[in-house]
């Protein structure tokens, strides 16, 4: 690997003038910054600030635009230590380049990845916020409706900026719930578009003053029913049910997490297992009948031993208290039996 990088790197180095180079040179650099050991090894040999004055070098060509945001996009994802202006320069190059080419569903794609993982720290968010990455965001989600696995990246870059509540207020602003909410009902069948939908939701909802407004949307309803719809996706349940617990946490919005219990709405699922005879018996011996039934059974047992010992003991050649007892432990275990 460190071979291809140097190789690579000299090629870059020799013709920073060829679109072709260019773009192939940092798509192979981007294909070896999928570990985090390559990514490391790919920053240190300096391809993140090459990268980055191809793009600004090449910014009305989208193949460079391409190569250069797939390599930010890995590097991004596996080097956290990224210093404050390496990625003020990326969120900048990589908002221009989806301003310049709004059309173009890749470099949109690519470049919600970048911001999205430089977003996941809490020291890079402002400058995300403030080089208009949200706007452009919902923008682009609009631009192209259709296309889930943008809606997916749009939808996590809103998550993560407003994971942070002092930004809550500026993805509240922007539409993003609104953006959100229809995005969910159109692509029903994406699990990406519903967990990263309930992962924004949730995110929101940690600050009380939006609660109504997620309920005004029918996000609980949604909520509700995606849980039901994708039972085995351990996101979408984490994210559903996060987000259903911060609505929760509102004493105004409380009993609209609850689910509904009109006719034809899903119920909770009850236990069907038939209980024990001993259970059974044990509420009715629990209760004033059960005493009297009890107290006649002993009255019964009594009379059939005083009444019945003689003739037991004729029978059998016994004597009365061997009668007695014998009739006493056949009585015993026939109640046990019973109960």
């Amino acid at each position: 690997t460190t071979a291809w990088v140097v190789f690579v790197m000299v090629a870059l180095g020799q013709h920073p003038q060829s679109e072709n180079v260019q773009s192939s040179g940092f798509q192979v650099l981007a294909h070896c910054a999928v570990s985090p050991v390559n990514a490391a090894l790919v920053v240190s040999a300096g391809a993140v600030d090459l990268a980055m004055e191809a793009m600004r070098a090449h910014s009305s060509r989208d193949a460079v635009q391409i190569g250069g945001l797939s390599l930010l996009g890995n590097v991004t994802k596996h080097v956290p230590h990224l210093s404050l202006v390496v990625a003020k320069r990326a969120v900048r190059l990589a908002v221009a380049a989806m301003h310049r080419f709004g059309p173009n569903r890749t470099v949109q794609i690519l470049g919600l990845l970048t911001v999205t993982n430089i977003a996941g720290f809490d020291s890079h968010v402002a400058q995300v916020v403030r080089e208009g990455a949200i706007e452009r965001t919902i923008s682009t989600m609009q631009q192209h409706e259709d296309e889930a696995v943008l809606q997916e990246r749009g939808l996590g870059l809103l998550a993560s900026v407003a994971r942070l509540s002092e930004y809550g207020a500026k993805v509240i602003d922007s539409g993003a719930m609104g953006v959100a909410v229809s995005m969910l009902n159109k692509h029903t069948s994406h699990a990406g578009v519903t967990e990263q939908s309930l992962a924004l939701v949730a995110q929101v909802a940690q600050n009380e003053a939006y609660h109504s407004l997620v309920v005004t949307l029918g996000m609980v309803e949604r909520a509700h029913a995606t849980l039901l719809q994708y039972p085995a996706d351990l996101a979408v349940q984490t994210w559903g049910l996060l987000a259903l617990g911060n609505i929760a946490a509102g004493a105004a919005c409380r009993a609209q997490v609850e689910p509904s219990t009109r006719p034809g709405a899903h119920r909770p699922v009850q236990s069907r297992r038939a209980p024990s005879r001993f259970c059974e018996h044990a509420r009715c011996v629990g209760s004033f009948a059960g005493a009297v039934a009890v107290a006649g059974v002993v009255l019964i047992l009594f009379v059939r031993i005083v009444v019945f010992a003689p003739d037991f003991c004729a029978a059998f050649g016994t004597s009365r208290v061997f009668a007695v007892v014998g009739y006493v432990r056949v009585h015993i275990f026939f109640i046990i039996r019973i109960f």
